[in-house]
């Protein structure tokens, strides 16, 4: 079963429109299985904050939790421990906490494919869809 780990820049590209990458996002197959995080719904729901886009970020929440397919990971004391804790390992890095949240879980799960195009899931190891 394919499995990929769906990061903020793979949602705003599928839901906006508008955005350069939209195009290409759409017509990527989709694995039969996408696993999200809390921290990312934080940073789509943010991004879609205006009206009228709050139309989109409903429609997206609703979504995660409506859509077998898709497993969003909450946050935990554990999980954001573990991800500050890779946070602060890595200053050589200019990865966000919202990227290493993603990270650990992708490593939790074995997870090898990010959808999107943040170079820095490649400084981490990981294998993007998106260059």
């Amino acid at each position: 079963m394919s499995i990929a780990f769906a990061d903020t820049f793979y949602w705003l590209a599928l839901l906006n429109m508008s955005d350069p990458e939209n195009t290409r996002v759409n017509a990527y197959p989709v694995p039969a299985r996408l696993v999200t995080s809390a921290a990312v719904q934080v940073e789509v729901m943010d991004a879609f904050r205006r009206v009228p886009s709050r139309a989109t970020a409903m429609r997206f929440w609703e979504a995660c939790f409506t859509t077998p397919e898709l497993e969003v990971v909450p946050f935990s004391v554990d999980l954001l421990a573990r991800s500050v804790d890779l946070f602060a390992a890595r200053p050589d890095k200019a990865w966000s906490l919202t990227d290493c949240i993603s990270f650990t879980i992708m490593q939790d799960r074995g997870i090898r494919l990010a959808l999107t195009g943040d170079h820095h899931f490649v400084q981490a190891g990981f294998d993007i869809a998106f260059l």
